[in-house]
């Protein structure tokens, strides 16, 4: 007689972790096995899961997906981590020398009991100098003053306050001065996030970039002379208007607007 030994039946659930926010979708799926499959999460305070394999991200923590085929045959998965919130920066540019005051995006947090927090912002201090930390018109505008330190090519800052935060929007703004010496683009990311010392974030980072200040050429060129009580006009091309126009030594020499 012959005995033959088979391999068991089984399904694979893909992929085998994932990490999302709160509110957030990830599509999962099956391989092997007999259909129809019911599909069902270790923690439905943590995600939830529809019939064809669509998890929802719920609330902050880890859970895992099991899938069952229409033989009773089990897959489950790794770790779902879903975090409660969700920082991002924009692109965006500035010219050689001005100020960017760089908002801080987080998706909602209402429900979170978030009331303190610490982030480190990291940027290129070749092309950017962290200056201050901005709560006007924010998320945390009814904490107290944000605490900060400016480290090279990093500006951390943590918050805390009695209210817990809610809305989504931005968090705080980060005011960098560009430099005057250089141009190019950078990398703007997040390091060391923490809520009420326990929550992490998602993050997504952004570029922010110096522009070459335009050329601008006065005329005419070169020396001039004038008696006194004589006028000359000038002009400028290049550049953006409007323009404003100045002597080195007014002593001498006034300027009108108009050059």
């Amino acid at each position: 007689a012959t005995i033959t030994v088979q391999v068991p039946p089984f399904i694979t659930v893909s992929p085998n972790t994932a990490l999302i926010t709160r509110g957030e979708t990830q599509q999962f799926t099956v391989s092997g096995g007999t259909g129809p499959y019911t599909w069902t999460t270790t923690n439905s305070s943590v995600g939830t899961i529809t019939n064809t394999g669509l998890l929802t991200g719920v609330g902050p923590g880890i859970a895992k997906v099991i899938s069952t085929d229409s033989q009773n045959v089990i897959d489950t998965s790794g770790n779902v981590e879903v975090r409660g919130l969700k920082l991002s920066v924009r692109d965006t540019s500035r010219f050689q020398g001005q100020t960017l005051d760089l908002p801080i995006y987080t998706t909602d947090v209402t429900g979170l009991g978030i009331t303190s927090g610490q982030l480190t912002i990291t940027y290129n201090q070749n092309l950017w100098t962290a200056t201050q930390v901005i709560q006007s018109g924010t998320l945390i505008a009814s904490s107290g003053a944000p605490e900060f330190s400016v480290r090279s090519g990093q500006i951390a800052i943590s918050f805390a306050g009695t209210s817990a935060l809610s809305g989504s929007g931005i968090l705080l703004y980060v005011r960098l001065q560009a430099t005057n010496s250089t141009s190019g683009s950078s990398s703007i990311g997040f390091q060391g996030i923490l809520f009420n010392q326990d929550l992490l974030a998602n993050t997504v980072s952004g570029n922010a970039s110096v522009t070459l200040l335009p050329p601008l050429t006065v005329s005419p060129g070169g020396s001039q002379t004038l008696v006194k009580g004589g006028s000359l006009q000038f002009a400028v091309l290049g550049g953006t208007a409007p323009y404003t126009w100045s002597v080195s030594n007014p002593l001498l020499a006034t300027v009108s607007s108009l050059g």
